[in-house]
């Protein structure tokens, strides 16, 4: 916003970079209070910007505004936003190239973006997804596996969300990353896969998987599987 003359702005957030002679700000440059004047919940990125000062809201880093827990003032990470892989708060809506998730209407898996999605997203690891396209990741490195990793490097095993759904990778690839785990467990494009899940039809190609002393399950596409894997192939 240039300015905002007395309206209600709530859990907003902006990460471009603005300019200008004067009342130049990170999320707003210049506010008239009173009336219905609100600002609760609202976040600008100072790094993204290159705006150090705001009229409204709070200035964090990137790394701040890519983290959760940054998101106070009564944002709802259940049913409205969520966080993406290494990205932004992104409205629920707004996630995959499609679908809904069911078995005939399973959620579409177009592109890097949507990979992110699904990294964030454990609550979707019991639903049905597709590939779509093959998806080049483009080098990316992780620290953990990218789908339903291991979330306690204290302890041996796998402890966290397995992914209990179904993956068609549709005979298309996943290709171009590597994952450095340290002492994680359960290293792979998909770390833990339990009972009922299935996976198939599915290339992983270009990819490097390594853990250090201490880590123990590592394979390409999983870690630690108990479910049913057919016609894939890893390089």
């Amino acid at each position: 916003m240039g300015r905002n003359y007395q309206g209600k702005v709530i859990r907003s957030y902006s990460a471009g970079k603005p300019t200008g002679s004067a009342s130049v700000g990170g999320l707003c440059g210049a506010v008239t209070t009173g009336g219905s004047y609100e600002d609760t919940g609202n976040f600008w990125d100072t790094e993204a910007s290159k705006t150090a000062t705001s009229t409204m809201g709070t200035g964090k880093t990137t790394a701040q505004m890519k983290t959760q827990s940054t998101f106070t003032g009564g944002w709802d990470f259940s049913g409205t936003w969520f966080m993406p892989y290494n990205s932004y708060p992104h409205l629920l809506w707004d996630k995959y190239s499609g679908g809904s998730g069911a078995e005939t209407d399973p959620f579409r898996i177009g592109n890097a973006g949507d990979i992110y999605d699904m990294m964030g997203l454990s609550k979707d690891w019991d639903k049905y997804f597709i590939l779509t396209a093959d998806i080049d990741l483009g080098g990316a490195v992780f620290s953990k596996a990218l789908i339903a990793p291991d979330i306690n490097m204290s302890s041996s095993g796998f402890q966290g969300t397995a992914f209990t759904g179904v993956f068609n990778g549709n005979g298309f690839i996943i290709y171009h990353f590597t994952i450095e785990c340290g002492t994680a467990d359960c290293i792979g494009l998909f770390g833990g896969i339990d009972t009922g899940a299935i996976i198939q039809k599915l290339g992983v190609e270009d990819c490097a998987i390594t853990g250090t002393t201490g880590s123990y399950y590592a394979g390409v596409l999983a870690g630690y599987h108990r479910g049913s894997i057919s016609a894939c192939y890893a390089t």
